[in-house]
């Protein structure tokens, strides 16, 4: 649980650099999605879901999850 906590925040600070070294996406800029209500049996979620604009001028959704041992 406090690995998700810190993955979100450096994500939230650095997440345009994170597409750019780490997914490898040229992005010119991104935000995050906001979680829609669900109706499930469980509390699964993605970890983070970004709205990413590519610099070719393509705007994509990006499902980043974390893991931790």
């Amino acid at each position: 649980m406090q690995y998700d906590i810190a993955s979100k925040v450096i994500l939230s600070r650095c997440k345009n650099e994170i597409l750019r070294q780490l997914c490898g996406l040229a992005v010119r800029s991104s935000e995050l999605v906001a979680a829609a209500p669900q109706e499930t049996a469980s509390l699964r979620r993605s970890d983070v879901v970004l709205r990413a604009e590519l610099e070719n001028g393509i705007t994509q959704l990006v499902l980043i999850e974390f893991q931790t041992n």
